[in-house]
């Protein structure tokens, strides 16, 4: 956190190539300028542009905000993200980036069948990796106990989408030119003390359909309790219709063993993981098997929309004076970001400026 006379502030570090930061800020543009406001602008620096690269590294500055991470268990909070998910997807429809270079990035069309059928191929080189060693650790054990039925569950995911209308969701995504989060969990959403609801972190945000975002969140969220997936299901309806293929696709993507994948890798590309995180993922898993076949005979004409207030889409702090014109006198390799005293939030040496969304 930086702290500023006109606020606290959010430095923070682009993880992804430059290149897509561009996509990134027209992504966020896109959104605000359809009327979804719960998230955090990006504050341009004096001269205009959107980052700095320091050390090869992109930095971009956004308001700093206080409040709690959404609760799954509260019922209130769980419906307000659910419809807010709603909201979100019918202000992305139509995102065309003007910008060549925002144009051409995070284009992720269609991208289950390839994911899951590449992280099936990782657990089994896992798999055939840890067999082989003399002296295998409690988590070794522990996957070895569970990867044959992980992987098992994920082909019968591959082969289900297969057969699935996942590709005709995706061709509609692709005319539609959907915009999806693709980290839609209760650690990126934000519920402030005022009622206010912020989603955070649109870093991985790609152009793909929108059940990739709604099938995370219940995976995450409804915490394997079928009442809870169906409220998901229902408060998102009210903010945004979904389709009878939409819904038969969300039980295939429960089926996969994303957490037991993500764990696992983690800890076999050098994170060693401790073996109780590998047991949330098992546990987790499960409840996701379970849920998906108690979605599987939900019928599509039994959901019932649930129509919820707005949440509070104030912005979170007065936003800084618009940036100055450029100067006469070039700044010696020095970004300011404007309204910051130094040396609290003057960056030095940090070269050149990007200007993610091509501001004059």
């Amino acid at each position: 956190m930086i702290e500023a006379p006109s606020g606290d502030w959010h430095l923070k570090v682009f993880r992804h190539a430059p290149a897509e930061f561009a996509a990134v800020c027209a992504a966020i543009d896109h959104l605000r300028q359809a009327g979804f406001t719960q998230l955090k602008p990006i504050q341009p620096t004096r001269s205009g542009e959107d980052a700095v690269i320091h050390g090869g590294a992109l930095y971009f500055l956004t308001p700093w905000l206080r409040g709690s991470t959404l609760d799954p268990e509260n019922v209130s909070q769980l419906g307000t993200a659910s419809a807010t998910l709603g909201t979100l997807h019918l202000a992305a429809k139509g995102f065309r980036p003007r910008d060549l270079e925002a144009r051409h990035a995070r284009r992720d069309w269609g991208g289950w069948p390839r994911k899951f059928l590449a992280r099936l191929e990782e657990l089994r080189v896992y798999r055939d990796m840890v067999s082989e060693w003399p002296e295998p650790t409690r988590f070794d054990k522990l996957f070895l106990r569970y990867v044959e039925q992980a992987v098992s569950a994920g082909q019968r995911a591959v082969e289900s989408l297969a057969a699935s209308p996942y590709p005709v969701l995706v061709r509609q995504a692709e005319a539609e030119s959907q915009l999806t989060h693709r980290d839609y969990i209760p650690s990126n959403l934000l519920c402030g003390p005022g009622g206010e609801f912020w989603v955070l972190d649109f870093d991985n945000c790609a152009r793909e359909a929108r059940i990739d975002d709604l099938a995370k969140f219940i995976a995450r969220a409804a915490l394997g309790d079928a009442d809870r997936a169906r409220f998901i299901l229902e408060a998102y309806h009210g903010a945004c219709p979904l389709s009878a293929e939409e819904l038969q696709v969300i039980p295939i993507y429960l089926r996969f063993p994303m957490q037991f994948w993500r764990v696992s890798r983690r800890n076999y590309s050098g994170n060693r993981e401790h073996v109780k995180a590998l047991e949330a993922a098992i546990e987790h898993h499960t409840s996701c098997l379970n849920l998906a076949e108690l979605l599987e005979v939900v019928p599509f004409a039994d959901l019932k929309p649930i129509h919820r207030p707005q949440p509070t889409a104030a912005p979170p702090q007065a936003m800084l004076p618009p940036p100055e014109p450029p100067r006469t006198a070039p700044v010696r390799r020095r970004m300011v970001w404007r309204g910051f005293p130094p040396p609290l939030c003057t960056v030095e040496s940090l070269g050149k400026g990007v200007a993610g969304r091509g501001r004059p």
